[in-house]
Parts: C-alpha cells; sequence; structure tokens
C-alpha cells in the first residue's frame, strides 16, 4: 500500500500575532488559544502529514500559544494577559 504525504502549511505570522492580541485583550479565552494551536502541533505528529515549517518563530509561537490555558493552580492561569502582551 502506497503512502501519501499532504504537504500542510502553518498559519502566517500575522495570523498568529492576530491570536496573540486576541488572548491579550480579552477577546480570546486561553482555552481557545491553547485548541486552536494545538492542532497544529497534532498535525505535525500525523501520519501522512508533513507541517511545512519556513517560520520557525511562528512554530515555536504556536509552542507557546498551546499552553496558554495551563494552570498555576486551581482557578489561577499560569500566564497572563500581560505575558502575551509581551
Amino acid at each position: 500500500m502506497k503512502s501519501t504525504t499532504h504537504k500542510i502549511a502553518l498559519p502566517t505570522r500575522s495570523v498568529v500575532i492576530s491570536k496573540l492580541a486576541d488572548l491579550a485583550s480579552g477577546n480570546l479565552s486561553p482555552e481557545d488559544a491553547s485548541s486552536w494551536a494545538g492542532k497544529w502541533l497534532l498535525i505535525d505528529r500525523t501520519p501522512g502529514a508533513d507541517v511545512q515549517i519556513k517560520d520557525w518563530p511562528v512554530w515555536e509561537a504556536l509552542k507557546l500559544l498551546a499552553g496558554a490555558d495551563l494552570l498555576a493552580e486551581p482557578g489561577t492561569y499560569l500566564h497572563s494577559s500581560k505575558d502575551f502582551q509581551d
């Protein structure tokens, strides 16, 4: 059986910056940001998918966004909106 590889382009830098801005302003919840970014990380581990990483800062930002909903303790996020502004 022949395997098929699908090339997947990452979101653009402007899309990732927009997600960060929405997260920093409160227009995007940490859970939604984490879910959105986490999908890209999962695609990278999907057999037959070849994620085209041409902009490594975008890849690094996706990894950080995937952790946007991490908790320091119950009810308290590890990262604040200031962290996402920076």
